[in-house]
């Protein structure tokens, strides 16, 4: 009768797991996410900021303008995630701090070198990374929570279309010419 006495089962050994991202599939589904995830991150980050946190996103956010002007892009990777990590931690919530803690940091690993994708300029891309993290930063600091959400989703969205963009789909091999006969959703025999 009445509530009673509840046990919870506690978490599992180890904690929380990502899937590994093996695949473009995997790739896709992980930005997917992030932009979701994140996007909320933001919005709460924005609500519920304190003093102290809003200082601790401010200095993740120095600290990538100051790598900038040394010109040490190879560090951008972690101190990108630091940026996005101090807006978890501003929400205040512990599920979106243990998500974007465990969420793996694709900048710069693998075949697919995310961290400048075979850009020629990385200090331009790191720039373009810097901009976005500007206003997303000014959005949470004014409290406009649906701006922060809509800036860092733009932000993840962003970052999935550099990497798809910047990357043939044969790496070994001649791209292959689409002509003739094909409609929209057409089956070529000939392809690989």
């Amino acid at each position: 009768k009445g509530s009673g006495t509840v046990v919870l089962k506690g978490p599992e050994p180890g904690g929380l797991a990502f899937p590994l991202v093996r695949t473009v599939a995997d790739i896709e589904q992980y930005y997917e996410f992030r932009a979701a995830l994140e996007a909320e991150t933001a919005a709460l980050a924005a609500e519920r900021h304190t003093p102290a946190t809003l200082a601790a996103i401010r200095a993740a956010l120095a600290e990538a303008e100051e790598m900038g002007r040394l010109g040490v892009s190879e560090l951008s990777g972690d101190i990108n995630f630091r940026f996005h990590r101090a807006i978890a931690r501003a929400t205040g919530n512990a599920f979106h701090i243990a998500a974007i803690d465990a969420l793996p940091n694709l900048i710069g690993l693998g075949p697919l070198e995310v961290r400048h994708a075979g850009h020629t300029d990385p200090e331009a891309r790191n720039q373009v990374i810097l901009d976005e993290h500007r206003a997303i930063f000014e959005a949470i600091r004014r409290r406009e929570a649906d701006l922060a959400g809509a800036e860092m989703r733009a932000h993840i969205l962003a970052a999935r279309r550099f990497v798809f963009q910047r990357h043939p789909a044969w790496p070994d091999a001649a791209p292959v010419a689409i002509t003739g006969r094909e409609q929209p959703g057409a089956i070529r025999e000939d392809l690989p």
